[in-house]
């Protein structure tokens, strides 16, 4: 009698260790429900967090938000998460979203490592040809790492957010891949 049971072969290697999602810092990867949820719904508890990432009131995120996030390259803690949306193929175009939500590991390089990760993925994997993203005004910090990525500024949604009895604009970014290309 044979035993059904397939042989098991090699281990399955994990995409994300690709070097195609993996920078100096981070790597990207799925989103894992069973690990990261509570993560994530820590940082949609903070209110500094929110206040640098959503013009709408805060709602709890569920698994479906999430897209890809950012683990460090030392320990593979999720320390952010990196989003292509509203992919427009015909004219190859997505918007951008990037967040380090947690203040102790902001500042270390992750940001700007996932941001280089998803340029190269977006403009060489996938294609395309243009990338735009909004920041908040206020957001001088998201706007310079944007700015030192290449994205240039295309417009202003004046007085867009009222925050804290203030009225702020929303800034309109954008990059195409030549101008990419150029600075890579």
């Amino acid at each position: 009698m044979q035993d059904s049971a397939a042989p098991e072969g090699p281990p399955k290697p994990d995409p994300s260790d690709s070097p195609l999602f993996r920078g100096a810092l981070v790597r990207l990867s799925a989103f894992e429900a069973e690990s990261d949820a509570s993560v994530f719904a820590g940082w949609n508890e903070d209110p500094r967090y929110l206040r640098q990432s959503y013009d709408q009131p805060a709602w709890p995120m569920d698994a479906v938000e999430a897209r890809v996030v950012l683990r460090a390259l030392d320990d593979g803690r999720l320390v952010g998460f990196v989003r292509l949306y509203d992919i427009i193929w015909t004219h190859g175009s997505a918007l951008v979203a990037i967040s380090v939500p947690d203040a102790r590991e902001q500042g270390k390089g992750f940001g700007r490592d996932g941001l280089g990760l998803l340029l190269r993925y977006a403009f060489h994997e996938l294609g395309l040809h243009r990338l735009w993203l909004d920041v908040f005004g206020y957001n001088e910090r998201a706007i310079h790492l944007y700015a030192g990525a290449g994205f240039r500024e295309e417009g202003r949604l004046r007085e867009h957010l009222h925050r804290d009895g203030r009225r702020w604009d929303v800034v309109l970014m954008g990059l195409l891949r030549a101008e990419w290309e150029g600075q890579a």
